[in-house]
């Protein structure tokens, strides 16, 4: 009998750029895809129906008790063996606690999704992280200035609030100042939304990122990137990238070995990709935040050219197969350019071509002629570049020209 294996998904558009066909490709296995009615009308309209031995309908804000009888219902036909993934991060807290509740692990996944708990679990470990405060609204209401001072003498200043759950840097703020500061907290009492939040401590320093493969618990293969500036700023950016390093580089190798034992704490059992992003700064290296998926921004076309590794796909391959035998061979040296919509508003009159030594491809959401909205960040973005050359340095150059160059030329 085939294991059966439960794909959860909720979201449309970049969401699904997958191969099916490689998930298809792992034997013994079929798919059941768990879905609200948006994804499933975009699965037939895209021809991938025949990739799934079932689909299941599931409501459009779909949780953990529904998805959890759709399940039960499946699994009394007769599938005892089975898997429960997902790639869409909202869905991952989700599908960590139906784990936990079938018995497929003893560990969820609440800690890659709460900010709290993952730079808490991070800290246990022995490694740096932000100071950090949760922050309560009815502490500041009951108290206002015994409360900024306590935000004050634990963080200090500049500090950036985050909500706990939220990706893609969505709902951040930069706080410099006592003024900034209760001005945040008043408004957010007066017109409070559904999220919680934290403040931190702000890390002045150079971001990385650095993604793992995990096989039963253990890290097979690790890649650490450079962004080309943090990725809170592509609110105020034309752009915004990451580079492969040399994996002999010491920044690289520390980050590698600092983030193998952010690996170690947070995946103790189980396979999968994980993205951990860590700061450098002072000498030191400093945890951030970490995430059970690949890198949001074209992961499979970065890493076949780097590795001949498809690493969106590989996240729930190797879930499927935890024996799954790996081909990873590095190539190529590999970057990727993320170009955002413009400053303001406007009608998109050319696409300015880069003139570089290094191979490219581009993927562009836009044409000559739209009518662009200003920068949406990661939300809603112009198109992306994958950057690729044999030698460091030639990519490097080309990737430094990549992320100043002016890629639109507007109306």
């Amino acid at each position: 009998m085939n294991k059966q294996i439960f794909l959860i998904h909720s979201r449309v558009g970049r969401a699904l750029d997958l191969s099916f066909n490689l998930l298809s490709g792992i034997e013994s296995c079929e798919i059941t895809l768990i879905a609200n009615e948006r994804v499933i009308i975009e699965i037939e309209r895209l021809g991938l129906s025949h990739y799934f031995s079932s689909i299941e309908e599931v409501s459009d804000e779909f949780g953990f008790d529904e998805t959890k009888k759709v399940i039960i219902s499946c699994l009394e036909k007769g599938n005892c063996d089975f898997e429960i993934v997902t790639l869409n991060e909202s869905k991952v807290d989700l599908c960590g606690k139906l784990r936990v509740l079938f018995g497929l692990s003893e560990q969820d996944y609440s800690h890659f999704v709460y900010k709290d708990k993952m730079k808490q679990v991070v800290k246990d470990a022995g490694l740096l992280t932000p100071r950090f405060k949760l922050l309560d609204l009815k502490e500041f209401n009951s108290d206002e200035q015994l409360y900024v001072n306590e935000i004050i003498q634990e963080i200090g200043f500049p500090c950036f609030i985050k909500p706990l759950n939220l990706f893609a840097s969505k709902n951040c703020e930069k706080i410099s100042n006592r003024k900034q500061l209760v001005n945040w907290l008043t408004k957010k009492s007066l017109s409070p939304d559904m999220y919680m939040y934290e403040v931190e401590e702000f890390i002045d320093g150079t971001l990385y990122h650095c993604d793992s493969v995990i096989q039963k618990g253990q890290v097979v293969y690790s890649q650490v990137c450079e962004y080309s500036v943090p990725c809170f700023e592509i609110f105020n950016s034309s752009t915004l990238g990451g580079i492969t390093l040399e994996n002999h580089d010491p920044i690289a190798k520390e980050i590698s070995s600092f983030c193998k034992k952010v690996n170690n704490a947070m995946l103790t059992e189980g396979s999968g990709v994980t993205h951990i992003e860590v700061f450098r700064s002072q000498g030191n290296t400093i945890f951030l935040e970490a995430a059970y998926r690949p890198n949001g921004i074209s992961p499979t076309e970065l890493y076949q050219k780097r590795a001949q590794l498809p690493l969106r796909e590989m996240h729930l391959m190797i879930q499927m197969n935890n024996e799954l035998e790996l081909n990873i061979k590095e190539q190529f040296f590999a970057a990727w350019v993320l170009v955002t919509l413009p400053v303001a508003e406007g009608t998109l009159k050319k696409i300015n071509l880069p003139n570089i030594k290094s191979k490219f491809e581009a993927k562009w959401n836009i044409n000559i002629g739209d009518k662009l909205k200003s920068n949406q960040g990661y939300d809603d973005y112009a198109g992306v570049y994958i950057l690729w050359h044999e030698d460091f340095e030639t990519l490097q150059s080309d990737f430094k020209y990549m992320c100043e160059h002016q890629h639109l030329q507007m109306h």
